[in-house]
């Protein structure tokens, strides 16, 4: 009898230890509970407050449980637990704030990496301040708050309309084009010309009378 409780223990434990539970995914900051069981990602967990502090409680309801995997480091301010928390012997359960890298300040991280720990790191931001922590920034050394990079784009950077396009800078309308640098509307009342005739010379221009 003893031994066959001892079987049926050791086959619930090991289908419980090989089943992949969802991913847990909460929002960049304030509060989250665990309705159905679920895994954090990589280093995670729950994040809010400014400077070191974090004041973010993460629940877990009845019946469900959280599994934080080997190497793993877990951030909260508290935790309400209803439920089961699995906890691998490497991992860390951590109350710590947690941060992401954002050079240039605009709310998209440089990587989707998340630091759980007591200081910020070098560029370091709390994670709570983020717009996504899916969306890494196209450029974190320029501050964009659509994360929309224009660096070399047609209508500014080298464009064809401005810094070397056909309307401006060299173009026909402007920069050596017809109509002023050289046109015919404007420079044409620069470009006299005379005509001699018996009776006398007279000038003009391009734009009127008097013609040779």
């Amino acid at each position: 009898m003893l031994q066959s409780a001892l079987i049926l223990f050791l086959f619930l434990l090991v289908g419980r230890l090989n089943k992949v539970d969802a991913a847990c995914t909460p929002s960049a900051g304030g509060n989250y509970t665990i309705s159905a069981s679920c895994a954090f990602t990589g280093d995670n967990g729950v994040d809010s407050g400014t400077g070191t502090s974090n004041t973010a409680v993460l629940t877990i309801a009845s019946g469900q449980t959280l599994t934080v995997s080997a190497s793993q480091n877990l951030g909260f301010g508290s935790i309400a637990n209803s439920g089961s928390i699995i906890i691998n012997n490497t991992a860390g359960v951590k109350n710590l704030p947690i941060w992401m890298i954002d050079a240039d300040a605009d709310g998209y991280p440089a990587t989707t990496t998340q630091y759980v720990q007591a200081s910020a790191p070098t560029n370091g931001r709390r994670r709570n301040l983020m717009a996504s922590v899916t969306a890494t920034d196209c450029n974190d050394a320029a501050y964009a708050t659509d994360n929309s990079c224009y660096a070399q784009g047609y209508y500014y950077g080298q464009g064809y309309y401005y810094a070397q396009g056909y309307y401006y800078a060299q173009g026909y309308y402007y920069g050596q084009g017809y109509y002023y640098a050289q046109g015919y509307y404007q420079g044409c009342y620069l470009q006299y010309w005379c005509c001699t005739y018996s009776h006398g010379t007279f000038c003009g221009t391009d734009c009127g009378p008097p013609y040779c």
